[in-house]
Protein backbone atom coordinates (compact mmCIF):
# COMPACT_ATOMS: atom_id res chain seq x y z
CA UNK A 1 0.00 0.00 0.00
CA UNK A 2 0.89 3.61 -0.76
CA UNK A 3 -0.26 6.44 1.04
CA UNK A 4 -0.40 9.87 0.69
CA UNK A 5 -0.71 12.26 3.18
CA UNK A 6 -1.56 15.77 2.41
CA UNK A 7 0.19 18.34 4.51
CA UNK A 8 -1.83 21.02 5.91
CA UNK A 9 -0.69 24.46 6.79
CA UNK A 10 -1.11 26.25 10.65
CA UNK A 11 -1.58 29.49 11.87
CA UNK A 12 -1.45 30.27 15.75
CA UNK A 13 -1.95 32.89 17.70
CA UNK A 14 -0.03 35.54 19.53
CA UNK A 15 0.48 38.65 20.50
CA UNK A 16 -0.16 41.74 18.70
CA UNK A 17 1.87 44.48 18.59
CA UNK A 18 -0.43 47.66 18.74
CA UNK A 19 1.53 50.08 20.65
CA UNK A 20 2.04 52.30 17.53
CA UNK A 21 -1.25 52.49 16.70
CA UNK A 22 -3.54 55.32 18.06
CA UNK A 23 -6.70 57.20 17.90
CA UNK A 24 -6.92 60.62 19.24
CA UNK A 25 -9.51 63.30 19.44
CA UNK A 26 -9.64 67.11 20.60
CA UNK A 27 -12.54 68.05 22.97
CA UNK A 28 -16.16 68.30 22.28
CA UNK A 29 -16.05 67.28 18.51
CA UNK A 30 -13.93 65.31 15.90
CA UNK A 31 -13.03 62.28 15.01
CA UNK A 32 -9.87 60.04 13.96
CA UNK A 33 -9.30 56.67 12.19
CA UNK A 34 -6.51 54.59 12.45
CA UNK A 35 -5.83 51.36 10.78
CA UNK A 36 -5.24 47.75 12.64
CA UNK A 37 -4.66 46.04 9.66
CA UNK A 38 -1.11 45.92 9.12
CA UNK A 39 -0.52 44.80 12.70
CA UNK A 40 -2.79 42.45 12.48
CA UNK A 41 -1.10 41.05 9.23
CA UNK A 42 2.12 41.06 10.88
CA UNK A 43 1.12 39.06 13.27
CA UNK A 44 -0.51 36.31 11.28
CA UNK A 45 2.68 35.91 8.86
CA UNK A 46 5.13 35.81 12.05
CA UNK A 47 2.82 33.07 13.34
CA UNK A 48 1.65 30.94 9.94
CA UNK A 49 3.11 27.94 8.61
CA UNK A 50 2.72 26.73 5.11
CA UNK A 51 3.80 23.57 5.15
CA UNK A 52 5.48 21.48 3.05
CA UNK A 53 2.73 22.25 0.45
CA UNK A 54 4.69 25.50 -0.18
CA UNK A 55 3.60 28.98 -0.12
CA UNK A 56 -0.48 30.35 -0.67
CA UNK A 57 -1.78 33.20 1.49
CA UNK A 58 -3.02 34.53 4.46
CA UNK A 59 -5.80 37.02 5.32
CA UNK A 60 -7.17 38.82 8.00
CA UNK A 61 -10.73 40.06 7.63
CA UNK A 62 -13.39 39.62 9.89
CA UNK A 63 -12.47 42.79 12.34
CA UNK A 64 -15.18 43.29 15.33
CA UNK A 65 -15.38 45.38 18.33
CA UNK A 66 -16.70 43.79 21.49
CA UNK A 67 -16.97 44.94 25.40
CA UNK A 68 -14.96 42.76 27.70
CA UNK A 69 -16.88 43.93 30.40
CA UNK A 70 -20.39 44.11 31.10
CA UNK A 71 -22.99 46.59 29.32
CA UNK A 72 -22.83 49.58 31.52
CA UNK A 73 -19.88 49.40 33.14
CA UNK A 74 -18.09 52.72 33.99
CA UNK A 75 -14.87 53.64 31.51
CA UNK A 76 -13.60 55.43 34.02
CA UNK A 77 -13.98 58.89 32.33
CA UNK A 78 -16.57 61.61 32.99
CA UNK A 79 -18.42 64.02 31.25
CA UNK A 80 -20.14 67.03 32.48
CA UNK A 81 -19.76 65.22 36.12
CA UNK A 82 -21.82 62.71 34.54
CA UNK A 83 -19.77 58.54 34.40
CA UNK A 84 -19.42 57.91 31.08
CA UNK A 85 -20.47 54.23 30.67
CA UNK A 86 -20.25 51.68 27.93
CA UNK A 87 -22.23 49.68 25.87
CA UNK A 88 -22.49 47.73 22.14
CA UNK A 89 -24.86 49.46 19.85
CA UNK A 90 -25.24 46.98 17.13
CA UNK A 91 -21.15 46.54 15.76
CA UNK A 92 -19.94 49.78 17.35
CA UNK A 93 -19.09 50.61 20.93
CA UNK A 94 -20.40 53.75 22.88
CA UNK A 95 -19.53 55.45 25.44
CA UNK A 96 -22.37 57.79 27.38
CA UNK A 97 -24.26 58.82 30.21
CA UNK A 98 -28.05 59.26 31.31
CA UNK A 99 -29.87 62.36 30.76
CA UNK A 100 -32.99 62.02 32.51
CA UNK A 101 -34.63 59.88 30.49
CA UNK A 102 -32.90 59.68 27.46
CA UNK A 103 -28.66 58.73 27.06
CA UNK A 104 -25.80 61.20 25.71
CA UNK A 105 -23.38 59.97 23.31
CA UNK A 106 -20.17 60.88 24.50
CA UNK A 107 -17.84 59.02 22.62
CA UNK A 108 -18.05 55.78 19.69
CA UNK A 109 -15.96 53.61 18.46
CA UNK A 110 -16.45 51.84 15.34
CA UNK A 111 -14.27 49.36 12.86
CA UNK A 112 -14.46 48.44 9.06
CA UNK A 113 -14.68 44.66 9.18
CA UNK A 114 -12.82 44.28 6.22
CA UNK A 115 -10.06 46.75 6.43
CA UNK A 116 -9.53 46.93 9.99
CA UNK A 117 -9.86 51.03 10.41
CA UNK A 118 -11.20 51.94 13.12
CA UNK A 119 -12.81 55.33 13.65
CA UNK A 120 -13.17 57.03 17.17
CA UNK A 121 -16.33 60.12 17.09
CA UNK A 122 -15.86 62.30 19.74
CA UNK A 123 -19.76 64.02 20.36
CA UNK A 124 -19.43 65.52 23.79
CA UNK A 125 -16.55 66.98 26.10
CA UNK A 126 -15.01 64.76 28.78
CA UNK A 127 -13.82 66.09 32.22
CA UNK A 128 -10.30 67.08 32.61
CA UNK A 129 -8.87 67.14 35.98
CA UNK A 130 -6.00 69.59 35.87
CA UNK A 131 -7.38 72.88 34.62
CA UNK A 132 -3.99 74.75 34.80
CA UNK A 133 -3.41 73.21 30.93
CA UNK A 134 -5.17 72.36 28.07
CA UNK A 135 -3.20 69.84 27.05
CA UNK A 136 -4.08 67.27 29.44
CA UNK A 137 -4.53 63.58 27.42
CA UNK A 138 -7.29 61.13 28.68
CA UNK A 139 -6.99 57.59 28.04
CA UNK A 140 -9.17 54.81 27.50
CA UNK A 141 -8.53 52.20 30.57
CA UNK A 142 -7.34 48.57 29.70
CA UNK A 143 -9.65 45.58 29.88
CA UNK A 144 -13.00 47.42 28.36
CA UNK A 145 -12.68 46.82 24.78
CA UNK A 146 -11.64 44.86 21.99
CA UNK A 147 -10.72 44.47 18.79
CA UNK A 148 -10.19 40.89 16.82
CA UNK A 149 -10.11 39.77 13.60
CA UNK A 150 -9.87 36.59 11.99
CA UNK A 151 -6.49 34.95 10.25
CA UNK A 152 -6.68 32.79 7.49
CA UNK A 153 -3.43 30.50 6.25
CA UNK A 154 -4.11 28.85 2.47
CA UNK A 155 -1.28 26.72 1.37
CA UNK A 156 -0.18 26.21 -2.22
CA UNK A 157 -2.86 23.24 -2.75
CA UNK A 158 -5.41 25.42 -1.12
CA UNK A 159 -6.15 24.05 2.28
CA UNK A 160 -6.27 26.00 5.53
CA UNK A 161 -6.42 26.79 8.55
CA UNK A 162 -7.51 29.99 10.57
CA UNK A 163 -7.05 31.65 14.12
CA UNK A 164 -8.28 34.82 16.14
CA UNK A 165 -6.46 37.40 17.36
CA UNK A 166 -6.86 40.35 19.62
CA UNK A 167 -6.06 43.38 21.24
CA UNK A 168 -7.30 45.26 24.36
CA UNK A 169 -7.77 48.84 22.80
CA UNK A 170 -7.02 50.46 25.91
CA UNK A 171 -4.28 53.15 25.93
CA UNK A 172 -4.85 53.36 22.30
CA UNK A 173 -7.78 55.56 22.08
CA UNK A 174 -7.09 59.26 23.48
CA UNK A 175 -8.92 62.28 24.22
CA UNK A 176 -6.78 65.51 24.38
CA UNK A 177 -8.31 69.07 26.00
CA UNK A 178 -8.95 72.10 24.44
Amino acid sequence: NVNFDDDAPSITSSAVDDSGVTLTTTDDTGSDTASFGSVFAAAASANGDYGADGAGSITVANYDLSLAVTSGYDSGLDSGGNNVLLREDGDNIVGYYADGGSDVTVFSLSVDGTSGVVTLQQNAGLDHSDTSTSEELLTLATNLVNLSAVATITDFDGDTDTVTYSVDLGGNVNFDDD
